[in-house]
């Protein structure tokens, strides 16, 4: 039996095996939403995949398939929508003190089976999220956590975060659970939980969520085993729904509904800029404005992508009444300052070649530098070599990819020598807005921000209403969901 892929990497070459012959362009006549049927639903249960050889506890899961449940069967505290703004889950209220965040939770919040949620459930998931390869980013900044009672605990920050409470979404857990064995299911804190019938594992209502309803009293879960198994599944309708993160950098367009998710995965042109001619703020500046991030977008990134000329996810709600300094850039004075400024030397922009968006991206990005008179050799190296390349700084240029966490944390990406860095932290202790650090920011340009990335949700066409999906709530609406 096939090892089942941790990342979406499978998932992704199997979307290709399936329907490369089927032809459907993205923007064809075949409905995103599944409103032109195939064949009549022969069946009344929805089904999803799961992966039973990797954990459902959200903090030993390895595969997407596992974490793409993680929003249906674990609350948070702090619930962060499309926009990564935050409503309160399981936390009551709040307040802020300096780097202390004391949280009262809910009083009425329980776990599947009756048990309340406490404060201790919350500091014994803190505790395993700062250990968590998947969660440990999102926790960084948060030094400590501490229960007092059972209704009440204080997070200490590190730093000031003017976003602190888009951090506190790390997934609730009760304080019993046996973290030891990965097959142990832990107790539900959120919409829906795991029950066992006759050897079938299915998703059913948690009776004790009170503030949600779903038309399926149950959703059956299809076990993913190998390769063959998705494909089949996919192809023959054992699953109803998937998501596929497009990590590998590449998908063929596929005849199914889909609903593209906008994930908080930044992908911008790094720059060693502390030497040679891109030390330069005003050349950098020159070189953002010639760079077409529409042709990235559309041709690069073949449309699963979305613009930005800062370093925030477009969709954050901060970042909807900003003005983006450089967005409207005069392209003559940028081409007049290249031209009368442009390095004597041939740039290395190196890209890792195992990515086919990327490297088309960089291939982009240096005919626009060509056309410009900047001579630029691609270096299209294994991720191995690239990524040691990157660290060493054996670049010019190179285009890079982080996930950001949902505080829009970009300190990983400042240098503390930079400008920008100072800045951020007055953004965080608020003696600057968001407006005046995007200044600051697009003044110094340590990086050129190109795009975030998109995933993909695909689902059968036999789902008779329109389905949402959300980056930390991929099944955001099932609920609604039923069978034609």
């Amino acid at each position: 039996m096939k090892r089942i892929m941790i990342r979406g990497v499978a998932v992704l070459l199997l979307f290709t095996l399936i329907f490369l012959a089927a032809g459907c362009n993205k923007n064809g006549s075949e409905s995103k939403n599944g409103t032109n049927a195939g064949a009549p639903s022969k069946r009344e249960v929805l089904r999803l995949p799961i992966a039973l050889e990797d954990s459902v506890n959200p903090y030993l899961a390895k595969s997407t398939i596992n974490h793409s449940l993680t929003g249906l069967l674990f609350d948070s505290l702090y619930y962060v929508n499309g926009n990564y703004s935050t409503k309160p889950q399981i936390a009551g209220s709040e307040t802020i003190e300096g780097l202390k965040i004391t949280v009262t939770l809910d009083s009425n919040k329980k776990f599947s089976k009756g048990s309340y949620i406490t404060a201790q459930d919350v500091e014994y998931s803190f505790s395993l999220a700062k250990q968590s390869e998947y969660y440990a980013p999102l926790v960084s900044n948060i030094k400590s956590a501490k229960a007092s009672g059972s209704k009440i605990i204080t997070f200490t920050l590190g730093d000031n975060d003017a976003y602190a409470l888009a951090s506190l979404s790390f997934p609730i857990i009760s304080s019993g659970t046996d973290i030891k064995n990965k097959s142990y299911i832990p107790l539900s804190s959120g919409r829906y939980e795991i029950k066992d019938e006759n050897g079938i594992k299915y998703l059913k209502p948690n009776a004790h969520c009170k503030d949600f309803s779903s038309k399926s009293k149950k959703i059956e879960l299809v076990n993913i085993t190998d390769s063959e198994s998705i494909i089949s599944s996919l192809v023959i309708g054992n699953i109803d729904s998937m998501f596929n993160d497009l990590s590998a950098g590449h998908y063929e367009r596929i005849n199914a509904g889909t609903k593209d998710v906008v994930m908080n995965n930044f992908i911008y042109l790094g720059i060693n800029r502390y030497k040679g001619s891109l030390s330069d703020k005003e050349l950098r500046k020159a070189i953002s404005t010639i760079i077409n991030r529409e042709k990235i977008v559309n041709e690069g990134f073949k449309g699963y992508a979305k613009e930005t000329f800062t370093p925030f996810n477009p969709d954050w709600y901060a970042v909807a009444a900003i003005k983006q300094p450089g967005k409207d850039a005069n392209i003559a004075d940028a081409v007049k300052y290249i031209k009368d400024n442009k390095p004597k030397a041939i740039l290395r922009l190196v890209v890792n070649a195992d990515n086919e968006f990327k490297k088309d991206a960089a291939e982009i990005i240096a005919k626009a530098l060509r056309d410009n008179g900047i001579d630029v050799n691609v270096e299209a190296l294994a991720f191995k070599g690239y990524d040691s390349a990157v660290k060493a700084g054996r670049y010019d240029l190179f285009v890079g990819e982080m996930k950001l966490t949902d505080n829009m944390n970009i300190y990983p990406l400042l240098n503390n020598r930079d400008e920008t860095y100072a800045s951020f932290q007055q953004l965080h202790d608020k003696t600057k807005n968001l407006q005046e650090f995007i200044d600051d920011f697009y003044n110094e340009l340590p990086f050129i921000p190109l795009c975030y990335r998109k995933g993909i949700t695909a689902f059968s066409r036999d789902i008779a209403v329109e389905v949402e999906s959300l980056q930390n709530d991929i099944y955001k609406n099932i609920g609604q969901w039923y069978l034609k």
